[in-house]
């Protein structure tokens, strides 16, 4: 796993949960607030941008914590992989994670 990749690598969610995801960026760089986040959402292995169809709202920040626009619409069986852009002191960043689209069992 690469040093940008979020703690908990990859994720579930269902095909018909609708969920908007939260990474800290505390650790990264020198630890301070985030802004001006944006995302993109991508369909694998073939990295198709599905951002517009899978994702609804806003991205917001409190402190260290960057939450997603909530990620929905998801086909079951598929990986999908978040990359997550925002300023940090300056500097671009990014962080990512992947989603594995599962009914619960």
């Amino acid at each position: 796993m690469s040093d940008r990749a979020v703690i908990e690598g990859e994720v579930e969610q269902g095909p018909n949960e609708e969920t908007p995801w939260t990474i800290d960026v505390q650790t990264v760089g020198d630890g301070s607030n985030p802004s001006s986040s944006t995302m993109k959402v991508f369909e694998m292995p073939a990295r198709t941008d599905v951002t517009d169809d899978v994702t609804s709202g806003a991205m917001s920040e409190s402190g260290t914590v960057i939450t997603t626009e909530t990620i929905k619409s998801l086909e079951e069986n598929k990986r999908y992989l978040v990359e997550i852009y925002y300023t940090q002191a300056g500097s671009k960043r990014d962080n990512h994670f992947f989603i594995r689209c599962k009914e619960p069992t």
